[in-house]
């Protein structure tokens, strides 16, 4: 294969992808509707019936741009397509820039697609998702080191606030990372102004949003002294698993989880066969860190997130296992440099094989679960009254293994603009909350159905969506629409 032909095939890969989004009906990605729920909130929170049970909050709100985006669009799900297929390019471009930029062999950019639908995507957090490329993009920024990136970078961090918050922590964390290393290398103290003044405006955002969203909080400060103290040594074996959170999901049990060590391992090779093709040393190791100081520091800052944070802080949960994917993207980086030996066309088939691999993989996997819940669509729920509160039960809540259907009563309120339970009205950092008291408007009791059991918060809800059949189904539930898999029950 001649380097072009790679070229073709690596935009043809990327154009099968976002083919793959835009085509399919629902996601199945565990948090997903409580993002599209969001949006629908947002953009119909002039209605009275929303404003008497959700509301928007004032202020200055992060993690906002997936629901303000996709908000903007007549209709929210095609507005979330078009924000994934953002998504989908940009990762692998990003990739591929880097790559470039630092002088690896570009070929290896088609790695990065075997993390497309990674744990972030899989799992449905809509704003991190779009945070990982916008993060590279950082990364690139500031490996350009020009002024006009500087003046970019401002602008990218204060979209970042908007996107993740998280993401943005990452951010200002390899910001900081790069200044130290240029300090120590210049040994001029006051050059760490010229490295960090283009991410005062973004910490002057924080500060304002840390003022208000942090009051009556357990001390961040204090449970990390706690979690370091307790509990991180004898949890650290399951860090292991961020060599397989990337791509688990395509099947259950060990199954999906051998999948997911094979691409991994894929992604590794290259990194691995360059650290084996001289003897490793300190002296190599220090003279690759100088002549690759921007790569290093990147992969150290990924290795740092991925294997020092906890998995949850005060109000946040899945912290660390959401950087699996930026430590093997920075893999891939060093893994291109490493390797110096020029690919053949065997490797290169190799490389494209394994690609194509994973995108039927996850093909299968999207098609398989639009067909299973084909009768799941806006004709099942357009008959239950707006102005009613509709209570979700998934008893059977997984597919090939993942709790995808937990939240799928938020669909009465994207598709027929409804009252329904949602946990979005109950986060820490949502930006939509409740109106309405927890007696009128229950909290949503996402697990209720591992147990087989309408929980005791919905006794005085009249309709409900069910996945399966509750054990406690009273005997003068009617269902009103349906089939073996979805109903819609009342219960009078």
């Amino acid at each position: 294969m001649k380097i072009s032909a790679i070229g073709l095939m690596f935009v043809l890969l990327v154009a099968c992808y976002v083919g793959f989004l835009l085509n399919q009906t629902i996601f199945p990605f565990v948090d997903l509707p409580n993002h599209l729920a969001e949006a629908a909130i947002y953009k119909l929170s002039d209605s009275g019936i929303f404003n008497n049970f959700y509301h928007v909050s004032d202020g200055i709100e992060p993690n906002s741009l997936h629901y303000v985006f996709t908000s903007l669009f007549d209709d929210i799900e095609k507005g979330n397509k078009l924000y994934y297929a953002f998504y989908v390019i940009l990762l692998p471009a990003l990739s591929f820039l880097l790559i470039k930029r630092l002088g690896g062999n570009w070929e290896f950019a088609l790695l990065s697609l075997l993390l497309i639908f990674n744990y972030n995507v899989s799992f449905g957090f809509a704003g991190f998702t779009l945070a990982i490329p916008m993060a590279l993009f950082v990364f690139y920024l500031l490996c350009v080191s020009k002024a006009w990136s500087k003046m970019l970078l401002a602008f990218v961090l204060i979209l970042l606030f908007f996107t993740h918050i998280l993401g943005l922590l990452f951010c200002l964390f390899l910001i900081a990372v790069f200044a130290i290393a240029s300090v120590i290398k210049s040994k001029r103290g006051k050059d760490v102004i010229s490295q960090i003044w283009f991410a005062i405006p973004v910490l002057a955002l924080l500060f304002i949003w840390y003022g208000h969203a942090f009051k009556g909080e357990q001390s961040t400060l204090s449970f990390l002294l706690d979690y370091y103290k307790k509990n991180y040594f004898p949890e650290f074996h399951l860090r292991s698993k961020i060599f397989v959170f990337d791509n688990f999901a395509l099947a259950e049990g060990y199954r999906g989880v051998i999948i997911a060590f094979l691409f991994s391992l894929t992604i590794f090779l290259p990194f691995v066969l360059g650290l084996l093709s001289e003897k490793i040393s300190y002296l190599r190791i220090k003279n690759f860190y100088h002549s690759n100081e921007y790569a290093s520091l990147f992969l150290f800052v990924c290795i740092v997130c991925c294997f020092c944070l906890p998995s949850e802080l005060p109000g946040q949960g899945i912290l660390y296992q959401r950087f699996s994917v930026l430590f093997l993207i920075a893999i891939i980086i060093v893994g291109s440099i490493l390797y110096t030996r020029p690919l053949n066309n065997v490797h290169r088939l190799v490389l494209v094989i394994v690609v194509f691999l994973h995108g039927a993989l996850w093909y299968d996997y999207l098609t398989k679960f639009d067909k299973e819940n084909s009768s799941f669509n806006p004709s099942l729920l357009c008959n239950i009254p707006k102005d009613k509160i509709l209570g979700g039960v998934m008893v059977d809540y997984k597919y090939r293994g993942r709790p995808v259907y937990i939240h799928f009563a938020n669909y009465s309120i994207i598709w027929n603009h409804g009252i329904a339970t949602t946990k979005v009205i109950d986060y820490r950092f949502g930006s939509i909350k409740r109106t309405a008291s927890k007696e009128v408007l229950p909290e949503y009791q996402e697990w209720s159905g591992t147990i087989g059991l309408i929980p005791k918060e919905y006794e005085n809800l009249k309709y409900l969506l069910l996945r399966g059949e509750p054990k406690n189904l009273p005997a003068n539930a009617n269902r009103i629409a349906g089939d073996k898999i979805w109903h819609i029950v009342t219960v009078k």
